[in-house]
């Protein structure tokens, strides 16, 4: 597939915006703050930069970006772990 230039300048500029998201975030959640604002944030910038990638067929960039959503079930918070647990499973933890 042949990318044009200025859709792919566009895409980086985009990521770069993502990124900085996804990092502020994460800064968030490492201070303790595991409201469910910060982490569909950090989702929903990680799925923009994975789908756009996906688009120009950046596999690479996929991968890394859908790790990085999966990676946030990894961490040792327990209140990011019980927020995420209660959205996925629509019911309350014991």
């Amino acid at each position: 597939m042949e990318i044009d230039s200025s859709l792919l300048d566009e895409f980086v500029l985009e990521a770069k915006a993502h990124i900085a998201s996804i990092e502020a975030g994460l800064l968030r959640l490492e201070e303790g703050e595991s409201d469910d604002e910060t982490i569909n944030g950090i989702f929903r910038a990680a799925h923009s930069i994975k789908g756009t990638a996906s688009f120009f067929e950046l596999n690479k960039i996929v991968e890394l970006a859908g790790n990085s959503q999966l990676g946030i079930y990894g961490t040792s918070s327990l209140a990011v772990t019980n927020t995420l647990w209660k959205r996925q499973c629509r019911i309350p933890r014991p």
